[in-house]
């Protein structure tokens, strides 16, 4: 009888590929984001568009 598992090596290395793939290129965009600040340029973006939405409400109470 032939051994099945003979062909699990070509599924595992293809895996790792793939999984070493799908990490570089998160590592990648990780760093960019790091280096040319998208995350608070982004957060700049959403607390002007709060800052509308919640300036153009009435007020319960004025000081």
């Amino acid at each position: 009888m032939k051994d099945r598992t003979v062909k699990r090596p070509g599924k595992i290395k293809k895996a790792c590929i793939i999984t070493s793939i799908v990490l570089v290129v998160l590592f990648i965009a990780t760093f960019l984001t790091y280096i040319f600040n998208w995350d608070m340029r982004l957060m700049g973006v959403v607390y002007k568009k709060l800052g509308k939405h919640y300036d153009g409400m009435e007020r319960e109470r004025s000081f």
